[in-house]
């Protein structure tokens, strides 16, 4: 029985790559950050040791492609508003997403916190906030550094 050949440089991205470069999708418009939004919102459905290995990954594959930064933000910008909600179930999500995410891309200079919206209008309770407050704290560490 032959074995297949495995991947050993890491993850292909090749489909996420096609598409970020596909325009639309049975006839409908389809946007670098929908794209960006639905890989992040998915890949946090990962166990902790998947997330942490091909998070990463996925981001450095996402710089070397050079894609458009307003796209990129506002893929970041979308998942921003879920993170809350889903680290209610995962506490160490916002330390994950802020390091392996948003660090890169902002010592890239490819995410802009100021023009990001950090939470969904209707959140009214101060506890869907705790994974945003988390992200707050660990960005105050990094501008600190």
């Amino acid at each position: 029985m032959e074995e297949k050949a495995t991947n050993q440089s890491g993850p292909d991205f090749k489909i996420i790559r096609e598409l970020m470069d596909t325009k639309q999708i049975n006839g409908h418009p389809l946007y670098i950050e929908d794209v960006i939004a639905s890989m992040l919102e998915s890949v946090s459905e990962l166990s902790e040791d998947k997330l942490t290995t091909y998070l990463p990954e996925f981001i450095k594959d996402v710089i070397t492609q050079k894609v458009n930064p307003v796209g990129l933000s506002r893929g970041v910008d979308r998942y921003m508003k879920l993170i809350s909600d889903q680290s209610a179930d995962y506490p160490r999500l916002p330390g994950i997403f802020f390091n392996a995410v948003m660090r890169p891309l902002l010592e890239k200079k490819l995410l802009s916190i100021k023009d990001m919206v950090w939470v969904d209008e209707s959140v009214d309770d101060i506890f869907y906030a705790e994974g945003h407050f988390k992200i707050f704290a660990l960005l105050l560490k990094y501008k600190a550094e």
